[in-house]
């Protein structure tokens, strides 16, 4: 199933103290099995339910009730089996702290301007959202002189579409202090050759 209920045998102990009614040996073994719940055959948490079995290793006898409470006591869940859980919570720091770390380096480099950037503007019309591209063509002191992207987009993208370009005869210039930094999505620097940040027409 892709999801459910599975159980696992997560310990075994061997007891040499405890004689077996029906052989009179003195070699008894546990099995303590854990209930868990798994999502894709990963364990996302265990249950509260955790069974135990006994049995004598020379006669196979299982009535034996003996210690069965003292051994279920002493047994921990395996860290394993909340995998899930910690999966999912580990999916949100990274989230957050890669989130805090892409806006430090952005507002690192908006205040660090540098020819070649590359930012990726979003503005709201409405209820919806467009995105866009500027290009820093030059600096002269507290000046930028800019490119866009010949497109619009009306969805988040992370490279411009194959048909889009940088319009390099159509510049205009700002003060840095004028750039609308609520609407900087991101800035690129350092793209590779490859990139279509490159291209301008």
């Amino acid at each position: 199933m892709i999801y459910g209920r599975q159980k696992i045998r997560i310990k075994k102990y061997d007891d040499y103290e405890i004689k077996c009614d029906h052989c009179k040996s003195y070699d008894q073994r546990f099995y303590v099995y854990q209930e868990y719940f798994h999502l894709m055959f990963i364990p996302i948490f265990p249950s509260s339910a955790k069974t135990i079995k006994c049995k004598c290793v020379n006669c196979n006898d299982a009535f034996n009730q003996v210690k069965k409470d003292h051994y279920l006591s002493i047994t921990k869940t395996p860290f394993y089996l909340y995998s899930g859980v910690i999966l999912f919570f580990g999916l949100i720091f990274f989230g957050v702290t890669f989130g805090y770390y892409a806006k430090m380096q952005t507002n690192k480099f908006v205040k660090n301007p540098m020819i070649g950037d590359v930012y990726r503007m979003v503005k709201q019309e409405g209820n919806s959202k467009f995105y866009f591209f500027i290009k820093i063509k030059g600096i002269h002191e507290d000046t930028l002189e800019l490119m866009h992207n010949n497109l619009e987009y009306s969805r988040f993208i992370s490279e411009m579409n194959d048909s889009d370009y940088f319009v390099k005869d159509d510049s205009y210039k700002i003060l840095k202090h004028d750039l609308v930094k609520g609407q900087i999505n991101s800035v690129e620097r350092d793209y590779n050759v490859n990139s279509r940040f490159r291209i301008e027409k």
